[in-house]
């Protein structure tokens, strides 16, 4: 699938060099921790730093083509929500002002979140996004496969029988090595793209699906070695503590997709989701900056050949658009 779809590319790029332009956007991506990731802070105790590197997917943030931060301390932190599009009203009391490891948050951050609809007065035309629009850092992100695979390859922090980062004169990249089961073994190599576009997402999501291959061979072989040992304990007893907070790190197909609770007398006190759809389809923040769609189609050239109105067919937008697997 990989090695068809390094062909396409090429010979779209090839034949029309303005396929790179279609929704051409800053480097500028999202990635949390890959597979089952989940955190619960007890007090003052948070080491998640120490074992989010070394997930088999690097979580991390890329702004402008640089990688900011592979900590999860900072990715968490640096996360808040606006509602000045949204038809909701902004809350405004800071109940978490630092997270457990003592770094401060905003008020906007989702631990603070409340879910109240605007009403009355507040209420009107400008207000029509049924969500809050996230922003890390106040900065617009994207989030998907290519930035699953980016911020890997940036972040050199890999460690897998299968997959390795590397570096060269081209930039980073990730290697993939396929096993000899049940034919020859082979490998594939993933480059990171100038900048993100259409096409160089659809690359990376057929790259995702040989790199989740390897990853569920991983976790397989690691099974088979429990079952030798015969570890066989499918689950741990757990207490729910009567006084916590916590954050659960996912992701889904779109891309990353954060749980954020509190737990005060031992109820659940606040439950907020981040999913990849707000971070994608979010409404201008009050810079002005559109969300990750709407830029998309801000930067898309118009490609399709057509004469009159009724011959347009929209394709270069549907391109963009479908391109991020809405």
């Amino acid at each position: 699938m990989a090695a068809v779809w390094d062909d396409l590319v090429e010979f779209f790029f090839n034949a029309d060099p303005g396929y790179m332009l279609v929704e051409s956007c800053p480097a500028t991506l999202y990635r949390r921790v890959y597979g089952t990731t989940r955190l619960f802070m007890m007090q003052n105790s948070w080491n998640c730093n120490l074992w989010g590197e070394k997930r088999l997917a690097t979580p991390g943030v890329i702004i402008d083509g640089t990688l900011r931060t592979t900590r999860l301390t900072e990715l968490n932190a640096g996360i808040e929500e606006f509602t000045d599009k949204a038809i909701l009203e902004q809350w405004r009391h800071a109940r978490v002002k630092t997270d457990p490891s003592g770094g401060a948050l905003s008020p906007l951050h989702p631990w603070n979140k409340r879910l109240n609809h605007r009403s009355g007065e507040d209420a009107s035309f400008k207000q029509t996004h049924p969500n809050a629009s996230p922003r890390w850092d106040r900065e617009l992100l994207e989030t998907g496969p290519m930035a699953r695979l980016w911020v890997t390859a940036l972040g050199g922090k890999l460690k897998n029988e299968f997959i390795h980062t590397f570096r060269n004169v081209n930039g980073a990249g990730l290697e993939i090595n396929l096993p000899q089961i049940p034919t020859a073994g082979d490998k594939t190599q993933m480059g990171c793209p100038v900048r993100p576009n259409a096409l160089e997402r659809n690359l990376a999501r057929a790259y995702h699906i040989a790199y989740s291959g390897m990853i569920a061979l991983t976790y397989l072989l690691k099974a088979f070695d429990c079952l030798q040992r015969r570890e066989t304990a499918m689950s741990v007893p757990y207490r729910v503590p009567q006084q916590s907070i916590g954050a659960g790190f996912w992701e889904d197909g779109q891309g990353i997709l954060t749980h954020h609770t509190m737990i005060v007398d031992g109820r659940l006190f606040n439950y907020q989701i981040v999913a990849p759809s707000d971070w994608m389809g979010s409404a201008h923040t009050p810079s002005g900056r559109p969300g990750p769609y709407e830029q998309a189609i801000i930067n898309t050239p118009l490609l399709e050949q057509f004469k009159s109105p009724e011959e347009f067919t929209g394709i270069d937008i549907l391109r963009a658009i479908r391109s991020f697997d809405p």
